[in-house]
């Protein structure tokens, strides 16, 4: 049975996108089966591991899919890895609110109902959401076993905890119970700033799951996207990507 594990974070530009790739791709390595969901508008993601436009007409997508309740899954070509596969994403995902408000029950179960046929054929389902708290990300939340939050060491991702907590809260108290916040990693970790060193402090007395591996700056990760394949396939000795290793090790036994 598969873990659904959602990454997420309200804050923008704190490398979700990047280390659900990355994550993905070592777990194939490791003979893991794995599908990805991009929830995000700006289908990042769907750019970062296919070379296919989905956002022309008629493109079978995880918009589709919310409106039709039929899931297209595609399987992404890497090296040695015939497990990673992809629901697309694409900017048409800016409407489905929209779709969303016209499903007069349940509609924060839409998501869950179309990935539970295929539980059982993958060992992990990973969720990239949007940088919002709105309905999809509820969706996401209500359909995952755990989240995963990516952070970084600044002001503004700090300040994005709270909210992302608070969403939760709310989807335990209402929607599944069962969801666990697996735990924050610090992403692109600076530790010679000394706001680098505050937010840490602060958040540490938050009581908050932390996981122990971080992710050092690496310029293989920026560049891998240009490759449209993981990071764990282009750069495997890349400093940033052995961190990686070390988290999935932690995703590996929660």
């Amino acid at each position: 049975m598969a873990k659904v594990i959602s990454f997420a974070n309200h804050k923008g530009g704190v490398g979700k996108t990047t280390a659900v790739a990355t994550i993905a791709g070592i777990l194939a390595k490791r003979g893991k089966k794995v599908l990805l969901v991009d929830l995000d508008a700006q289908a990042n993601l769907t750019k970062h591991l296919s070379q296919e436009n989905f956002d022309v007409e008629g493109a079978q997508t995880i918009f589709t899919a919310f409106r039709d309740k039929e899931l297209p899954i595609y399987t992404i070509e890497a090296p040695d890895s015939p497990s990673l596969d992809l629901v697309p994403s694409t900017i048409y995902m800016a409407r489905l609110d929209a779709v969303l408000a016209t499903v007069r029950t349940a509609r924060e179960h839409v998501l869950k109902k179309l990935l539970k046929p295929y539980l059982g054929e993958y060992d992990y389902i990973l969720i990239d959401c949007p940088p919002a708290l709105g309905d999809v990300v509820v969706n996401a939340f209500t359909a995952s076993d755990f989240v995963v939050v990516p952070m970084t060491t600044d002001v503004y991702s700090y300040y994005g905890i709270e909210l992302l907590l608070a969403s939760i809260d709310e989807v335990q108290e209402n929607s599944n119970p069962d969801l666990k916040l697996a735990g924050l990693f610090y992403n692109r970790k600076d530790t010679r700033t000394n706001i680098s060193k505050v937010i840490e402090a602060t958040v540490g007395k938050m009581g908050l799951p932390i996981f122990k591996s971080s992710i050092r700056q690496d310029k293989n990760l920026r560049e891998a996207p240009l490759t449209h394949q993981s990071a764990a396939y282009v750069a495997p000795e890349a400093r940033a990507v052995l961190d990686y290793e070390a988290l999935v090790d932690e995703i590996e036994a929660l």
